[in-house]
């Protein structure tokens, strides 16, 4: 090899231990399973309707992520307040070195009132300013620049409850310790849903009352279309430091199964092929849980049935639902 090309060979080499490695691309797998076990009552009158609620779900998704972890985790449920804080922080500081430099600086707005009424002083002052260039164009863009730096000197009202900034300006930069994760065509899932729901009570009737059984069913393993959007659909953010999780909760389809109903007047109605419904308050909860947690873990609760509309039979005015729903579930985020 000639000297150019020991040069070139050496240059390449340095270039290659110096230049950062582009970020390997991640995949992870998040399982959730969420059991409930629970019973309510409907009743109007002498009407009700006595249900037992058992439920089960296995659901399990995969997500990608680029590799290269951020600053930002903009699924922290504090990120807006944290940015708006944040934000206020430099403009204090900006505040501060144009007072160094002499420069005025208008007083800090305490109210909502007292900061438009600065902005609206402000406008009125350029427009003034601008009608004082009679039309020349160099003028009237040196007056919007002036005012623009006063207007961005301006401090926005704090909030009662605004937090302290995320970091201190004054500090080193924030790390590099959040991986994005994003759901994608094609990723392995799988969803596991079994229903067991059952009722039975007696509704009034010209011929006295009128008992009736009725059961929702499930054994549900969600179609290819299913599994396809539960993946697209999920997106986490996963802290390298404290490995946590940020999430929007995971989603799933409405199960399919069988619908039987029997009463004393009318006998069986069946249906093997519908959509059965699951006890909704649980999956708020669920979400609750999801939104910012370990990257494993377990929790459990007993959320209250309530409300002044039926549960199971006709809704009608005076009708009372109550009851609880016992609930438990495992989740896991697994780097793979």
């Amino acid at each position: 090899m000639n000297r150019k090309g020991v040069v070139y060979a050496a240059s390449a080499a340095l270039l290659l231990a110096i230049w950062p490695a582009a970020a390997d691309e991640q995949l992870a797998r998040l399982r959730v399973e969420v059991s409930v076990e629970g019973f309510k009552r409907w009743q109007r009158g002498e009407e009700y309707a006595d249900s037992r609620i058992s439920e089960t779900y296995h659901l399990l998704t995969q997500v990608r992520s680029s590799g290269e972890a951020s600053e930002v985790n903009a699924r922290d449920p504090n990120f807006l307040q944290q940015q708006i804080a944040t934000a206020a922080q430099v403009q204090q500081s900006l505040r501060e070195a144009r007072a160094r430099a002499g420069k005025e600086v208008p007083a800090a707005a305490t109210t909502m009132e007292e900061y438009l009424a600065q902005q609206q002083k402000l406008a009125e002052d350029m427009q003034r300013a601008q009608a004082a260039c009679q039309g020349d164009v160099g003028c009237m863009m040196n007056a919007a620049q002036t005012f623009g730096q006063q207007a961005a000197m301006l401090a926005y009202p704090p909030a009662a409850d605004a937090p302290a900034p995320a970091t201190d300006l004054d500090e080193a930069p924030a790390e590099a310790r959040y991986l994005d994760f994003y759901g994608y065509e094609g990723c392995p899932g799988e969803i596991h849903i079994v229903i067991n729901n059952t009722s039975e009570g007696a509704t009034a009737d010209v011929s006295g009352m009128v008992p009736f059984r009725q059961a929702d069913t499930a054994d549900y393993r969600g179609s290819g279309l299913n599994v396809s959007m539960q993946c697209l659909a999920s997106g986490l953010v996963y802290d390298l430091k404290t490995q946590r999780i940020y999430t929007g909760g995971i989603g799933f389809p409405t199960p399919r199964g069988r619908y039987y109903y029997w009463d004393r007047l009318h006998g069986e109605t069946v249906n093997e092929d519908t959509e059965v419904t699951t006890t909704a308050p649980v999956w708020e909860w669920v979400a609750g849980q999801l939104q910012q947690a370990a990257a494993s873990g377990s929790a459990s609760t007993t959320l209250p049935i309530t409300g002044d509309a039926s549960g199971d039979g006709a809704a009608t005015d005076g009708s009372t639902l109550s009851g609880e729903a016992r609930v438990a579930m495992t989740w896991s985020f697994e780097l793979l």
